[in-house]
């Protein structure tokens, strides 16, 4: 009970209290309807940029969970689970605390907000779970983050990055297009018990035909589009 009461505390210190009720809210009727969105993005990664020299950008390990735990709200159940799945973390740290970090992710990608489930390949990575202390923010440690990783990742034979992100969250949209991330699609989906069915924008076609042949039973999915390919958001 108390790591559950720690975990919610830092999640409204990463956020709001406000965001927290929307998703606690969220949570309450999600056995009756739902109602949610998300943009993803594509990087390149032979595209992006060299991070900030001036910034110190680690990967961390496994033996960093103890500090890992001061700033993310999941337990060491979980993080030591997603470092057995062969998920990495970097991150900025000042006086030795993170202030700053993003996971990667090599084999799939669940998104239960949507339903939805992508399968990668071996040269693609879906990065997830990006935040950035309120204190340092606007010091552009997100995006230079995504650059980092994306020189490390190549070293790995990995060419290929998808991030998703809440609409809402205009900051992290921003962060992402100053590190060269490109709109591909921004997907609706509205649940009504056990009635599913999508709403599609879709920004660039090819990327969404390859982000498409990902999806988890995706010929079994009710999509709809609503407007034209290759506009931008």
């Amino acid at each position: 009970m108390l790591s559950i009461i720690r975990n919610i505390l830092k999640f409204i210190s990463h956020h709001s209290l406000g965001e927290f009720l929307k998703r606690f809210c969220r949570i309450l009727i999600k056995p009756l309807c739902e109602n949610n969105a998300r943009y993803i993005f594509k990087l390149n990664l032979s595209s992006a940029v060299n991070a900030d020299p001036a910034l110190v950008i680690k990967e961390l390990t496994v033996a960093d969970i103890n500090r890992m735990l001061d700033v993310m709200y999941v337990n060491n159940v979980e993080l030591q689970k997603r470092f057995d799945d062969g998920d990495r973390c970097f991150a900025v740290s000042d006086e030795n605390k993170i202030i700053s970090y993003f996971w990667a992710r090599f084999t799939n990608r669940e998104l239960p907000e949507l339903n939805l489930k992508f399968n990668l390949r071996s040269n693609q990575t879906w990065m997830y779970n990006a935040i950035t202390v309120k204190a340092a923010r606007g010091r552009g440690l997100y995006p230079n983050i995504i650059r980092h990783m994306a020189k490390v990742l190549m070293n790995s034979g990995i060419d290929e990055a998808f991030i998703d992100v809440d609409p809402d969250n205009i900051a992290s949209r921003r962060g992402l297009e100053k590190a060269g991330c490109k709109y591909i699609v921004l997907v609706r989906m509205k649940k009504i018990f056990s009635n599913i069915n999508y709403e599609l924008t879709v920004f660039n076609t090819s990327g969404w035909q390859e982000l498409s042949g990902m999806v988890e039973g995706f010929n079994q999915k009710r999509l709809r589009y609503i407007m034209e390919p290759d506009v931008c958001p």
